[in-house]
């Protein structure tokens, strides 16, 4: 009897590791520009507050935290990269739940959560608890 789970990818769809770290870079320097953007504009109008620098975190993390849910399952780097992140088992593009669980890791951990993606299954242990796998796009 067949116990493999099927899935409606294939495991030659995994997007390599190469790839997958050349668009976490990419995504990285977009949250960096934004931040410098934010940055900018509250110096230039000599804008004070505390909700104003709250603001200035909180928009660049909440695109590091939620990108891959972006239509598609594709942040800007996936999507430049042709890549795109989905559910495991239903093949549906990764939502806001699953975005958020797969990134905070990256904060928390950081490397060592990026090093499981060498290794067997290609899923970093942010991939593994929000049930995702990154995809070459078609």
């Amino acid at each position: 009897m067949n116990n493999l789970k099927r899935y409606p990818w294939k495991r030659t769809d995994l997007a390599t590791a190469g790839r997958r770290y050349i668009g976490k870079c990419i995504d990285g320097l977009i949250t960096i520009v934004i931040f410098l953007i934010f940055t900018y504009v509250i110096q230039f109008f000599k804008l004070e507050g505390k909700w104003i620098e709250i603001l200035a975190l909180a928009i660049p993390t909440a695109y590091f935290l939620l990108s891959d849910a972006l239509p598609k399952g594709q942040s800007i780097g996936k999507k430049i990269l042709k890549m795109a992140v989905i559910d495991k088992d239903s093949g549906k593009p990764c939502d806001l739940v699953q975005s958020l669980v797969r990134n905070i890791l990256t904060l928390i951990i950081g490397i060592i959560d990026c090093i499981f993606i060498i290794f067997g299954n290609k899923q970093r242990l942010g991939d593994m608890m929000a049930n995702t796998v990154v995809v070459s796009a078609k």
